[in-house]
């Protein structure tokens, strides 16, 4: 709104609402991890990093193969059982993570049983739009935008059966830098929000599952 009251000369309605739409994602995107974070905290949830390896934001706990820190947890993420108790964690963070697990609904198994109500999964994965996915040998699962369909779409749940529900509040494509603009290596960021499974709540932005 402040672009309507800033900018008077400015007669395009469609070019302001293109500049709001690109200023609301970046805004999302620069800040819903805090956001997210200090909901958890608020709420005396677990804050969880994925395959954190050296990489992890202050405060939260690091899942990994190898142990970095005193505070880090060891933990095949492969497995099943996940040693987190059903609705502890607030926010699972997931850069660069998600492609090292070898059974994708698994993963989005554990990551919702693990999640408390309408708490978060912050996803950033190489997509098969680019070479990413791919050019790396230690990745052992494929993602894109469409592949979050399974798990918030009810159509597409159908065809694995899938135990999860999520809202998908933020999906985009994007390069994180100009090297990654240069060697094709497409990101997919996927922000969701887990729905109770037995709710019936249409919570902000509608709900598809």
């Amino acid at each position: 709104l402040y672009k309507y009251y800033a900018n008077p000369e400015r007669t395009s309605a469609k070019e302001k609402n293109e500049e709001i739409q690109k200023l609301t994602h970046s805004l999302h995107d620069k800040y819903m991890l805090a956001i997210a974070s200090k909901w958890s905290d608020e709420n005396s949830l677990k804050k969880v990093d994925l395959c954190s390896c050296d990489n992890k934001p202050n405060g939260f706990i690091g899942v990994d193969k190898r142990k970095l820190n005193k505070d880090d947890v060891v933990f095949d993420l492969d497995e099943p059982d996940w040693p987190f108790e059903d609705g502890s964690v607030g926010v699972f963070r997931a850069q660069d993570a998600v492609e090292h697990m070898k059974d994708p609904v698994n993963t989005m198994k554990e990551i919702y049983r693990c999640l408390a109500d309408y708490g978060w999964a912050i996803i950033d994965v190489p997509s098969t739009d680019g070479r990413g996915a791919f050019q790396d040998p230690t990745h052992v699962s494929f993602w894109n935008s469409n592949t979050f369909w399974y798990y918030t779409k009810s159509n597409q749940a159908t065809f694995i059966g899938t135990p999860v529900k999520f809202q998908l509040n933020r999906i985009d494509n994007y390069y994180p830098s100009d090297f990654h603009e240069f060697h094709n290596i497409v990101y997919t960021r996927a922000h969701l929000v887990k729905l109770p499974k037995d709710g019936f709540e249409i919570p902000m932005h509608g709900r598809e599952i």
